[in-house]
């Protein structure tokens, strides 16, 4: 069995000047930065990747690693990817799809490669020929969803995220990133549908309150969003965001008692 690649979701942080914009980690890309795993992240970014399975683990050494670039180039990608030599890891992908075409995996793993080196357009057409031969594959749907969102097809972003909802819906990053997607097309009200499915299969994941508030608040549903708000707080009471959340509030409790004394 082979490694995939999945992915997970961006965060939210509120600017000085009570505005929001999206950023993932350092990255500062609309859908974060993508792990080799059979399982997704947490979209906080904070949970252990699942581990490479036993026949990746070869040891250390630079001669294990030798034999196993000719012997398994995938396997060998997939050190290659987790250790960040991307270019190494293309290399090796492309070896293990030139060895066999119909291998979907390596063809999924060398799509998110080349989402990792920018070149998204080619990400695409990996995704969607792994999803030509094994179209039943979430993580493929996912990837290929995540890449769309990076060129800005967020109508075909949703779509894919759908499918891979369909497929695996207990994945929770799925619903997550589905919300972000409908987010970004103004669709907010689906944004929300989803951002509460992904909260009901994990409630304590903090992002996902971040994110619902936001679309509470693109609606002008401002109890909703504080109410959102002050959950993201009671959960991530240390985050690096809580002073600016808080100011935040503070300026969209202000204008609800302005609105309310106008009125």
């Amino acid at each position: 069995m082979h490694s995939s690649v999945a992915v997970s979701g961006s965060d939210i942080q509120f600017s000085p000047d009570g505005t929001t914009q999206e950023v993932a980690g350092s990255s500062a890309r609309p859908i974060s930065t993508p792990v080799i795993t059979d399982t997704p992240i947490s979209v906080n970014g904070d949970a252990t990747p699942a581990p490479i399975e036993a026949a990746v683990k070869v040891g250390p050494t630079a001669e294990a690693e030798t034999l196993l670039r000719y012997t398994e180039p995938d396997r060998a990608g997939v050190v290659a990817y987790v250790d960040g030599r991307f270019d190494d890891a293309l290399e090796l992908f492309s070896q293990a799809i030139a060895d066999d075409p119909h291998d979907a995996e390596s063809l999924n793993n060398l799509g998110q490669v080349l989402a990792k080196l920018g070149r998204y357009d080619e990400a695409v057409d990996r995704f969607e020929q792994a999803l030509a031969i094994n179209p039943s594959r979430w993580a493929y749907h996912f990837n290929l969803a995540h890449a769309f969102g990076e060129t800005g097809q967020w109508d075909r972003a949703v779509t894919e995220y759908k499918t891979a909802a369909t497929l695996s819906p207990a994945e929770y990053v799925t619903y997550y990133n589905l919300g972000r997607a409908l987010h970004q097309r103004g669709r907010d009200q689906a944004a929300i549908a989803a951002y509460r499915t992904a909260i009901d299969l994990n409630p304590t994941d903090s992002t996902f309150h971040l994110s619902l508030g936001t679309s509470y608040e693109t609606l002008e549903r401002w109890d909703d969003a504080l109410s959102a708000y002050h959950e993201y707080l009671a959960l991530a009471p240390a985050s690096p965001r809580t002073e600016l959340l808080k100011g935040h509030i503070v300026a969209l409790m202000e204008n609800q008692d302005r609105t309310r004394a106008g009125g």
